[in-house]
């Protein structure tokens, strides 16, 4: 008996490609109607791909579902019954999405309080489209109203687990023309290869907020694939600088899980002085802005019991995604932080050449 012959199954061409774009919302029902008006503007009559829109409220109480049903009849909305953070908001949408009968080939995440330019998600599919090697495509994000100011090019990362804002409040026309490799998407606007979310996951819904976007960037990179920004692509985010943190205990929580769920152990040795020193540091940070509190409750969670069987599992889900060495993860990471963020002398004259000197040191024995 002659031997079966498969047919592959056909590629897909651009016109059948399905890109769904989820914003999670919660309050601010103004800032959400500006932001789909924009949206819908954008995609109207795009024949390369076909989009579909898809609003998850987070168990709002200011917004009134119905009625931008009838508003934006085009639009899905899936309302939750509680409020499940900004990764629980976004799993769910994906779920939902993903279990469709047509499921999409491209996922984009939008905040509700941003307003996109014409041609945004047309040039962020182009890039997926052409490079098959990235995994996520982040636009230029851009502040309003000062519309000529950075909000974000990417998050850089800390080799110590802090997510920091790449090129903040710098000058628009700084941002580079061409396409190029960041260490982390932010999670207010980017473009995801649905293929890859079913490989890896989205996020870790532990998080609830803060850093999601920062490891879900660890997680493909992890998984040895890029993540770029789209320079050309441009979105507005009516976004207000907020430090220190109303919730600095999520901050610091997310980043010890962030770390002892990536890093071979080998790697956390390596680092043990300096995540001490930043202890030390962190602790005096939260004395002096009135953080102790949070910092103790971060503490807790870290130390409960009931959370290591999760930490473990976050652990081994990872580590099995690994296709690139710590070396290899770590290297567009960063060692100091920008004066704009953190503009003390005692980070920009003490801590940041601390941070860099032990990290020059610690790249040259970090070959695993």
């Amino acid at each position: 008996m002659s031997p079966q012959v498969v047919a592959s199954e056909p590629a897909l061409t651009p016109v059948q490609r399905r890109v769904a774009i989820l914003i999670v919302s919660y309050e601010q029902p103004e800032l959400l109607r500006d932001c789909l008006r924009s949206v819908l503007a954008s995609v109207a009559g795009i024949a390369a791909f076909k989009a579909q829109i898809c609003v998850v409220d987070n168990a709002s109480n200011g917004i009134d579902v119905p009625r931008f049903q009838a508003e934006f009849p085009t639009v899905e909305f899936l309302k939750l019954a509680e409020n499940r953070g900004f990764a629980g908001g976004n799993n769910a949408g994906w779920e939902h999405l993903a279990a469709s009968d047509s499921p999409p080939d491209y996922l984009a995440l939008l905040n509700p309080d941003t307003l996109v330019s014409p041609d945004w998600l047309t040039l962020l599919v182009d890039r997926l489209e052409s490079a098959p090697e990235v995994a996520a495509a982040q636009p230029a994000i851009l502040l309003h109203p000062e519309t000529d100011r950075i909000n974000t090019l990417g998050n850089d990362c800390h080799y110590l687990g802090f997510g920091l804002m790449r090129g903040y409040q710098e000058s628009a026309a700084t941002i580079p023309s061409h396409p190029c490799e960041i260490p982390s998407a932010s999670g207010a606007a980017v473009l995801l290869r649905a293929r890859v979310l079913r490989e890896v996951g989205l996020f870790d819904e532990r998080y609830f907020l803060y850093l999601e976007d920062t490891e879900l960037g660890w997680k493909l990179r992890l998984a040895g694939y890029r993540i770029e920004l789209v320079p050309l692509s441009r979105i507005y985010h009516r976004y207000v600088f907020q430090a220190p943190h109303r919730r600095y205990g999520y901050l610091e929580r997310n980043r010890w899980w962030l770390l002892t769920a990536y890093y071979r152990w080998p790697t956390l040795l390596l680092l043990s002085p300096m995540l001490l020193a930043m202890e030390c540091g962190q602790w005096g940070f939260a004395v002096q802005h009135g953080l102790v509190r949070q910092r103790l409750w971060a503490m807790r969670q870290l130390g409960n019991p009931r959370s290591w069987g999760a930490q473990a599992a976050a652990r081994r889900h990872v580590q099995a995604l690994r296709k690139v060495t710590d070396y290899e993860l770590t290297r567009t990471f960063t060692a100091t932080f920008s004066r704009t963020l953190l503009p003390g002398a005692v980070v920009q004259r003490l801590a940041n050449p601390l941070l860099a000197g032990c990290w020059c040191i610690a790249r040259r024995c970090l070959w695993w």
